[in-house]
């Protein structure tokens, strides 16, 4: 019959082409339209309407969850601020873990919600729960980690006639969208726990071996009652080519302004004031001077896949600090405005195993210390040091993973008290990850 056909096209129909008109509206239509009669119609709407309540949960609501279990151990040497004290930092082990739950909820084909809960505290880089932290057995905190909507003027964000095409634009607390996956290792800069508050814009798009993007965003970093919000505006610029077969080059440029700083801004960032903070910057010398902070960044990847088994990725990054001054409470101080990090990750962790080896030096000015990553060289500007680790994935959705860390500092006496102690240490964590 003309109208089981009718209702077999129109169930068939993609969750994309029914986003602003239910199965239910459509089958109205049919009616009102002659094409089928009222006995016909109460049928039909019938699973119309079973048909769009099933979409409402299991095609337009997703959720996805991960879990991490981590043993960590420090060992210290006693750098000259503890001598000088008499402070001796205790080698220390620890077990933590990390568990967040994602959900995003279609509302339509131009508008989707992303909600992510996670353990830990107010810590923002960080959403690691410590074992034992609190007394006997307490519970332990959960929190939103992303909270935002993603809107685009075109059906799922797919840009007209350009292949791989997307547009969005993130609006809450959202993820970071300057951390390039593609580059290995990201984190000269920025923790990976990081989540922005404000607005994002991303887009991308290929042509031909060649795939570029874009990414802006402004976002607040602390609501102010009594003046101007502190705030971050960031632009970034970047692509892939394909070389010849299996061999892949990648380029970004990025430039952060930072914007309306007040006292308490420099504060944290030189005196380990917050939650999470370490401290480190040169209260004079990061860009207080003109209330703002501007940082250039570069990076770039080579990926070379000839060998299945022993794929290689060469990768490098360089930022400047433009806004750093020469420090007047420490004359003897200069800029300190550069940081770069450098690394080949080698292997696969499916086929058989992936190392990795990466070198980070951060200057004492070089980036606000409250967004540096904390496991690398403790979220601590004036450091350097390497990494190391190998990671392997025992079967879909659980992996384990080794990772040492080694750091000292770049320069000493009295204007780097805050970034001295507890320096010069090792780090290790073993990880078992599950997703799922």
């Amino acid at each position: 019959q003309l109208s089981a056909l009718l209702l077999a096209a129109t169930l068939a129909l993609p969750a994309t082409a029914a986003d602003e008109e239910t199965l239910t509206e459509i089958v109205n239509v049919l009616r009102e339209e002659g094409l089928i009669d009222e006995d016909e119609h109460a049928e039909l709407a019938a699973k119309a309407m079973k048909k769009d309540a099933k979409r409402a949960w299991t095609d337009r609501v997703k959720l996805w969850a991960d879990f991490r279990a981590r043993l960590e151990h420090f060992e210290f040497d006693q750098d000259v601020y503890g001598r000088s004290t008499g402070t001796r930092y205790q080698d220390r082990t620890r077990a933590r873990y990390r568990g967040r739950i994602n959900m995003s909820g279609e509302v339509a084909s131009r508008a989707t919600v992303y909600f992510r809960l996670a353990s830990g505290g107010a810590d923002p880089r960080s959403t690691n729960q410590t074992l034992g932290r609190g007394n006997d057995f307490d519970t332990d905190d959960i929190r939103f980690d992303l909270a935002y909507a993603t809107l685009t003027p075109f059906p799922d964000g797919e840009l007209p006639g350009v292949e791989g095409g997307y547009l969005g634009i993130d609006v809450g607390k959202v993820k970071n969208p300057f951390i390039w996956k593609a580059l290995g290792s990201d984190s000269l800069l920025w923790d990976g726990d990081i989540t922005p508050e404000g607005a994002s814009l991303r887009v991308k798009g290929k042509a031909g071996p060649v795939a570029l993007f874009a990414n802006g965003g402004v976002y607040i970093l602390d609501e102010n009652t009594a003046s101007k919000d502190p705030k971050l505006a960031a632009g970034q610029l970047g692509g892939e080519v394909d070389l010849a077969d299996n061999v892949t080059f990648g380029a970004r440029g990025t430039v952060y302004h930072f914007f309306s700083l007040d006292d308490a801004f420099y504060a944290r960032a030189a005196l380990n004031g917050g939650p999470g903070g370490t401290g480190g910057n040169l209260i004079d010398g990061v860009g207080a001077r003109n209330l703002s902070i501007q940082v250039a960044e570069t990076s770039a990847f080579l990926e070379l896949g000839m060998s299945e088994l022993f794929p290689v990725l060469i990768f490098g990054s360089y930022a400047n600090n433009f806004s750093a001054r020469n420090s007047l409470i420490f004359p003897t101080e200069d800029r300190q405005d550069d940081a770069w990090a450098t690394g080949i990750f080698v292997g696969d962790k499916k086929q058989l195993v992936k190392l990795g080896f990466a070198w980070f030096h951060i200057e004492a000015n070089a980036f606000p210390s409250m967004f540096l990553d904390s496991d690398i060289l403790d979220g601590t500007p004036n450091r350097e040091g390497f990494l190391a680790s190998v990671e392997r994935q025992l079967f879909d959705g659980v992996t384990v993973k080794f990772t040492g860390f080694s750091s000292k500092r770049i320069e000493g006496g009295l204007a780097h008290v805050n970034s001295g102690p507890a320096a010069d240490r090792l780090r290790g964590q073993a990880d078992m990850i599950f997703k799922f």
